[in-house]
C-alpha cells in the first residue's frame, strides 16, 4: 500500500509540480495542515519513545508518510496529495481516509466521520506504556 501511495504521490508531484505557483488554496490548505499533523504524530510518538523501548519510528525524508512500529504492527500514516486525504493504515483497526475539517480543526474520517487523534490515542492505549500525545500547533 506505501509503495502505491509513493508513487501516486510522486507522479502528481512530478505532473503539477507548479501547484505551489498557482493560488490553489485548498491545496496550500492541506499541505499546511498535513504537515502539522504529521510533525505532531512525529513528536507525540517521539515522546512515547522515551517511555516505551518497544516502539520505533521511520519517517520519510520528505514528511509524506511515518511508519510506527509497535508491539500489535505497523501504523502508517500518509499524505495522498492527489485526493487531498491522509491515510491510516492501523494493524488494528485497519485502513481509513481523513480530510481536514477547517470548523472543528480535525482530520474526519470519510468512512464514518471519527476523529484522527481520538483513534489514534485510544489504540496506542493498548500498546504503548504512555499515552499518545498529539497537539496540533
Amino acid at each position: 500500500m506505501l509503495d502505491d501511495i509513493e508513487s501516486t504521490n510522486n507522479k502528481f508531484v512530478e505532473k503539477d509540480n507548479n501547484l505551489k505557483n498557482q493560488n490553489d488554496a485548498s491545496y496550500a490548505d492541506f499541505l499546511d495542515n498535513s504537515e502539522k499533523l504529521i510533525r505532531a504524530l512525529i513528536k507525540g510518538v517521539k515522546d512515547l519513545l522515551l517511555q516505551d523501548k518497544n516502539l520505533s519510528l521511520e519517517i520519510s525524508k520528505n514528511n509524506l508518510h511515518i511508519k510506527i512500529n509497535t508491539k500489535n504492527g505497523t501504523y502508517i500514516i500518509a499524505k495522498e496529495l492527489e485526493t487531498k486525504t491522509i491515510a491510516l493504515t492501523s494493524p488494528l483497526s485497519g485502513l481509513f481516509k481523513y480530510k481536514y475539517d477547517s470548523s472543528s480543526g480535525y482530520w474526519i474520517s470519510i468512512k464514518d466521520n471519527h476523529i484522527l487523534d481520538e483513534l489514534l490515542i485510544r489504540e496506542f492505549c493498548h500498546h504503548s506504556k504512555g499515552l499518545l500525545t498529539i497537539e496540533l500547533s
